[in-house]
């Protein structure tokens, strides 16, 4: 296996805001685990996510109730498109993501932020 075979697996992820996925269409998947723990000192949190690329989105907490690991979902006024974001907000973090599934835009290559684009909300996650 290349190292590129490995890279499309996931992601690792640290303090601030990533885009993990976009989507125009209602009919695209997305399906992952992603581990986060901020500060990364912390006790983490995994989820499951499934998206189906517009507000359609179910996500299980399996273990660990980080209050600092949260998701958010909007629509993009620039591009149309539905974006899923990974907050890491505490003093620090660290995360990571296991691509089970997706028919969507991921750019394995984003950049992480310190500001949340206004168009996006907060989900809740069980």
């Amino acid at each position: 296996m290349s190292v590129e075979d490995k890279k499309r697996l996931g992601r690792r992820f640290f303090k601030g805001y990533t885009k993990l996925v976009e989507s125009k269409y209602w009919y695209n998947h997305y399906v992952a685990l992603i581990f986060g723990a901020s500060p990364a000192s912390n006790l983490g949190s995994l989820m499951a996510i499934d998206w189906k690329g517009n507000k359609l989105i179910s996500v299980t907490r399996f273990f660990g109730n980080n209050d600092n690991v949260k998701l958010y979902l909007g629509s993009n006024p620039e591009t149309n498109m539905y974006e899923l974001w990974l907050g890491l907000i505490g003093i620090d973090g660290d995360g990571s993501e296991f691509i089970i599934q997706s028919r969507e835009s991921i750019d394995l290559d984003s950049k992480t932020v310190e500001t949340l684009p206004s168009y996006l909300e907060e989900i809740s996650i069980s």
